[in-house]
């Protein structure tokens, strides 16, 4: 996981900058749903995560070729899970949870990412503290 924006994209450096001018309207519409963690998923984009902390992150997702989007949403949540399981930091978690939706986008079919292809996405993955 990265914290360089130099590879990001110009819709990736767009929706991070609305991201940062709008990160507290964000967390405050967050902790009115749960006092847990909350994951917004903007497919090719990346996520966002809001922590009961108060504190936000963005993470990019990388290029791939997409094969299908079936089950995109899925894997990022069992990527985000494990890396709770795991006791992995908030950054680390939605890195995770990225790498496995974009490698499920990259996956043909309704087959789960394979693990190699999780692994060779997590150096390319953008992640920044946002609040």
């Amino acid at each position: 996981i990265s914290h360089d924006p130099a590879g990001l994209t110009d819709d990736q450096i767009a929706v991070l900058s609305v991201l940062q001018t709008d990160v507290p309207t964000l967390t405050d519409d967050a902790a009115l749903l749960t006092d847990l963690p909350a994951a917004v998923f903007l497919g090719a984009d990346g996520a966002v995560l809001a922590c009961e902390n108060g504190h936000t992150y963005f993470a990019a997702a990388p290029r791939v070729t997409p094969c299908s989007a079936v089950g995109a949403g899925d894997s990022m949540l069992a990527g985000f899970l494990l890396a709770n399981l795991r006791a992995c930091s908030p950054e680390e978690a939605l890195g995770l949870a990225v790498a496995f939706g974009t490698a499920a986008v990259g996956t043909e079919g309704t087959e789960p990412p394979p693990r190699d292809k999780i692994k060779a996405l997590l150096p390319e993955i953008f992640t920044e503290k946002l609040s």
